[in-house]
């Protein structure tokens, strides 16, 4: 365990987490690409991390969360491979649990005139 930090030591938590296990991509101002991460929990002013990128507390970076869309924030805390993240600006932590929009638009079946010509239709 990382004796640097511990979890709640940047701020007390107010606000509730939701419980989730997803991806995002967060990418640390130290670093030069986004990693892919494991969000574990997640409220309107913060969430926390599964990460083996090297970052301490304090510093900046940038996730991109589903259904939330880009944010800010930095590391509030680390203890081994988790992260508590602090948002600069509060979300809404409800829409990660949301399924994910669409990336095209169902097809519309209808019934095909040869379809109801085999069928013994007419047309």
């Amino acid at each position: 365990m990382d004796q640097t930090s511990s979890p709640g030591s940047d701020m007390q938590r107010s606000l509730p987490r939701e419980s989730i296990f997803l991806s995002a991509s967060v990418r640390f101002d130290k670093a030069r690409e986004a990693v892919v991460v494991r969000v574990r929990n997640i409220s309107d002013g913060g969430m926390m991390i599964e990460c083996s990128q090297p970052a301490s507390p304090g510093e900046r970076l940038e996730a991109d969360i589903k259904n939330v869309g880009r944010v800010e924030g930095h590391v509030a805390w680390r203890t081994d491979n988790r992260m508590g993240i602090a948002f600069d600006n509060p979300v809404n932590a409800k829409k990660a649990r949301a399924p994910a929009a669409p990336s095209m638009v169902d097809p519309a079946y209808t019934r095909s005139a040869l379809a109801a010509r085999n069928a013994g239709g007419r047309i």
